[in-house]
């Protein structure tokens, strides 16, 4: 143990206040540097897996952060610095890591899954195992493993329609149907009077692709239900038949209207005799209206010559020829 003591020197001053804790990181540096020794990765993953909640475990033993479990725990603080460093020094692959942020209760329902998982194999076929006394899951213990069953089943399963399922949780849990607690209650026949009165199974939860598909469906009937409602609001009936037409085709027909006619015009003004002749006369107008204002601005400027300023008597010049 003293080889691991290295691991905890950051520790060793908090084991006055966290009795335990000390030796409790001594032992934990030890279980994950070998678990990181294991060569089969399958193996280092269930290694890995025991790992973790044999430490939360170990953690629950101790009175002194059991009290005052929190990941601001100066304790928890030292602790969670260890399993990163010896990751980070040991692990070449995929690292082992504990984390913190969960309440005891919550890692301590995630071990009885864990475990019983773990051991339902060995329990539901002795052949398989030669340690079945030790691995045997007992009939008292599945009432409350049937209460975690149903709890977790469908925060972690989600199942489809084929078959097929993903598993959310499958450091702790397991999807499969044959794991259903009620399975293994009666092949161990452990009191067929319980069976009937209270241990209920547990029924997986709908198919999700169910859910899409009768969302569809409905969205498609509301789809089609809009599209009548517009279609009948666009054509109404009045009392002999006949059909009130759209604003907006109205205002195009309107439109449409009002530059033909306007082409109309331009067309008439611009190329027929009629049009040509009231150009003319209009050019007539406005030729004569421009030398009558020119004659009366020469008889202004000619006025306004011949007056003294003196004697105010108006003088006209005349000049003949």
């Amino acid at each position: 143990m003293e080889k691991y003591k290295d691991h905890c020197n950051g520790i060793t001053t908090l084991n006055g206040t966290y009795k335990g804790v000390s030796n409790l990181c001594m032992k934990l540096a030890r279980n994950l540097t070998n678990v990181s020794k294991l060569e089969n990765k399958e193996k280092r993953s269930t290694g890995c897996s025991y790992f973790v909640y044999w430490v939360y475990e170990q953690l629950n033993k101790l009175y002194s952060i059991k009290s005052n479990y929190s990941y601001t725990n100066p304790a928890m603080k030292e602790l969670y610095k260890v399993v990163n460093r010896i990751n980070m020094k040991e692990f070449k692959d995929k690292g082992c890591y504990v984390y913190f942020d969960y309440t005891l209760d919550e890692w301590n329902e995630w071990k009885l899954l864990h475990d019983y998982f773990r051991n339902y194999e060995c329990t539901i076929d002795s052949k398989k195992d030669t340690n079945l006394d030790t691995c045997k899951i007992k009939c008292e213990n599945l009432n409350k493993i049937n209460e975690l069953y149903a709890k977790y089943l469908g925060k972690c399963c989600t199942y489809f329609s084929n078959g097929e399922y993903s598993n959310e949780c499958p450091e702790f849990f397991k999807c499969d149907d044959k794991y259903n607690p009620y399975e293994l209650y009666v092949h161990l026949s452990c009191d067929p009077e319980d069976i009937r009165k209270n241990f209920i199974k547990v029924e997986k939860p709908e198919f999700i692709d169910y859910y899409a598909k009768d969302i569809t469906e409905k969205s498609k009937e509301q789809s089609l239900l809009n599209r009548s409602s517009v279609t009948h609001s666009e054509t109404p009936m009045i009392a002999d038949d006949t059909p009130i037409f759209d604003l907006f085709y109205t205002f195009v027909l309107a439109a449409f209207g009002l530059l033909g006619a306007s082409l109309f015009f331009f067309v008439f003004y611009k190329f027929t005799p009629l049009g040509s002749r009231m150009q003319g006369n209009r050019r007539h107008v406005r030729i004569n209206h421009y030398e009558e204002f020119e004659q009366e601005m020469l008889d202004q400027r000619l006025r306004s010559r011949n007056v003294n300023p003196q004697n105010r008597r108006a003088r006209i010049a005349y000049q003949p020829g």
